[in-house]
């Protein structure tokens, strides 16, 4: 029974062949390399088999995935005992029947035993012909269903582009109203000058019949300028870090001092001037890490569904709280010390201190990283890697920030007058966005020599900012400390 399990775990559920050089999809789940390639058809961007999140590869296509060497490994040592399975175990000869009432193989001898008398028993070639056409006929139904699904998804996806269409045209009429509205006002107000030089009584616009009122947008649709020239940035440059390994993730503790966490799940702590204090190796994969005062980072663990509680002092990292949640959880932030905030997919999640869920907010789109003004009480999203989108606590949507000049964005951070910066991986640049959405300039470009810039941080209190760049190997990083001039940055707020 325990080799029938393993078995089942041993196989690729899109060919149903046991792996064969498996690689694992951030989503955890894992599939032959070749059936990976099949499933994307040549694209950056599909949907994983099983659990069907979209998955986005970089441009190494399915060799940027990790590759799963120990599964494999399990994979051929099964097929090795599997072999030796089909030797009988008492009479030491090869099988050549199968007992379906016991559910065993059988040898010559095991045929004519008195415990297998009265059993049905067949040659084991006729059996495994039939239950392969019974598995067959499974698949066929199973095959069925699932067309029948993607018919109504079809559908589904057909009236959804109606809605759209239907949205967008009402909306374009509204703008063709409005731009109507605008035009006769400015030729009243010609029209109103004209009377006024010469002489004559103007009738103020605001009586009945000459509202200018425009009706009530929920969402501010923010028309992004042109990319203005390079201001003056104040930022200067303290000191550059070499990382031991590509970083996955940042914070500043209010006194400074810079948290860097690692791909390989490594927690370290960094002075003032960038020399590195002390470290600590996470048994857990980690994600993402926060800073929720001087002593205490919340760090994820992704599919794990735990968020680790860990005390930092000038001295050592210690693990104080494992606190276990209901959902996974890739990205965090917090509200408040005792309220965290997670994202996984679409979803941002709110989690008190026992890890009791409070409410989840479905958002417009996969999100890539998340960060909080805890003084304003905004949510800021980088969705897809394509804007900035900045809601409340209660999810509604008030900008979304997209310029064609930031390109591949990356990280994201929040200063304390609730202005954002964004990181622009293949614009190589950093947009600082003020509370409107609106574009104040480039604080950082390639002028500066920034090169593919994937995480950016902020500490309001002692005025720094560190940006992570990357070359086009993960190999190659360096973590850039900075000083900011203090009317930049609004002071002792969101550390």
């Amino acid at each position: 029974m325990a080799s029938l399990v393993l078995d089942q775990y041993l196989r690729c559920a899109v060919c149903m062949d046991f792996f064969q050089d498996p690689h694992r999809l951030p989503c955890g789940h894992s599939f032959c390399r070749r059936c990976i390639e099949g499933v994307r058809q040549h694209c950056l961007t599909f949907q994983c088999p099983e659990c069907r999140q979209t998955v986005y590869l970089d441009g190494k296509g399915v060799d940027g995935l990790e590759k799963e060497r120990r599964l494999g490994a399990m994979v051929s040592e099964f097929a090795n005992q599997h072999e030796k399975s089909r030797v009988c175990k008492e009479h030491h000869r090869t099988v050549e029947g199968y007992c379906e009432t016991c559910r065993q193989l059988l040898c010559g001898k095991c045929f004519f035993s008195q415990l297998h008398q009265g059993h049905i028993m067949g040659d084991i070639e006729d059996v495994s012909a039939r239950k392969k056409e019974e598995l067959v006929e499974l698949m066929k139904t199973e095959k069925r269903r699932l067309e029948e699904k993607a018919r109504q998804e079809e559908r589904f996806k057909e009236i959804l582009a109606k809605t759209h269409n239907e949205i967008t045209a009402q909306f374009k009429t509204m703008y063709e109203k409005l731009k109507a509205k605008e035009a006769k006002l400015h030729t009243e107000l010609s029209e109103a000058t004209c009377y006024h030089d010469s002489g004559l009584d103007v009738r103020d616009s605001t009586e009945p019949g000459c509202s200018t009122e425009l009706p009530e947008d929920p969402v501010s649709l923010i028309q992004v300028p042109e990319v203005p020239e390079l201001l003056d940035t104040h930022l200067d440059l303290v000191c550059s870090i070499s990382p031991t390994s590509a970083i996955h993730a940042g914070t500043y503790i209010p006194s400074g001092k810079l948290v860097l966490l690692g791909l390989t799940s490594v927690l370290q702590l960094f002075d003032e001037e960038g020399r590195m204090m002390h470290q600590l190796a996470l048994n857990d994969k980690a994600y993402d890490v926060t800073s929720l005062g001087e002593s205490t980072l919340a760090v994820t663990t992704g599919s794990l569904r735990r968020l680790l509680l860990i005390c930092v002092s000038d001295e050592k990292f210690e693990i104080s709280k494992t606190i276990d949640l209901d959902t996974e959880c890739f990205h965090v932030s917090s509200v408040a010390d005792s309220m965290y905030v997670t994202a996984n997919g679409s979803l941002v999640s709110f989690f008190d201190t026992d890890g009791k869920r409070h409410k989840t907010i479905i958002m417009s789109g996969m999100i890539q990283y998340l960060t909080i003004s805890k003084t304003h009480k905004k949510i800021f999203l980088n969705i897809r890697s394509e804007y900035v989108m900045r809601t409340d606590l209660k999810g509604t949507t008030e900008f979304k920030y997209k310029n064609k000049d930031l390109q591949g964005v990356t990280g994201l951070t929040v200063d304390g007058k609730c202005h954002a910066y964004a990181c622009g991986s293949k614009s190589n640049n950093v947009h600082h966005i003020d509370d409107t959405g609106t574009l104040i300039r480039l604080i950082l470009s390639v002028q500066e020599n920034i090169s593919c810039p994937m995480l950016i941080g902020i500490n309001n209190r002692m005025s720094k900012l560190y940006i992570v760049q990357r070359s086009n190997t993960f190999s190659d990083e360096c973590v850039k400390l900075y000083s900011v001039k203090s009317n930049d940055i609004e002071d002792d707020v969101d550390p």
